[in-house]
């Protein structure tokens, strides 16, 4: 005879209404979608948001062993730097970037 093992006792919890936590949660209203700004890939996000941070400043993003502008500093940096924009593609739109070696 074989004993196969099951997953367990199945429980259940129970809570009465007077037990849960009451009142506005802390956060504010959600942002819709137009001003949460396009959806783009995470390094796009996290460069977007940091170029408007430090704003004054080039951000060149670490991409494996090359470095990258996007958006507008590649529009404006890279011919300065004799360096060619390209289009990087996502579901977006094309996002201008250029691409050092």
């Amino acid at each position: 005879m074989v004993h196969i093992q099951g997953r367990g006792k199945k429980t259940q919890t129970t809570l009465r209404l007077d037990e849960l936590p009451q009142g506005p949660i802390a956060s504010s209203e959600p942002l819709t979608q137009e001003e949460r700004g396009p959806a783009y890939p995470t390094v796009l996000l996290q460069a977007r948001r940091n170029i408007d941070k430090f704003d004054g400043c080039v951000l060149l993003t670490r991409v494996g062993g090359f470095y990258e502008l996007y958006f507008e500093h590649a529009d404006e940096y890279g011919p300065l730097l004799n360096l060619k924009v390209a289009q990087k593609k996502t579901s977006v739109g094309p996002v201008p970037m250029v691409n050092t070696p």
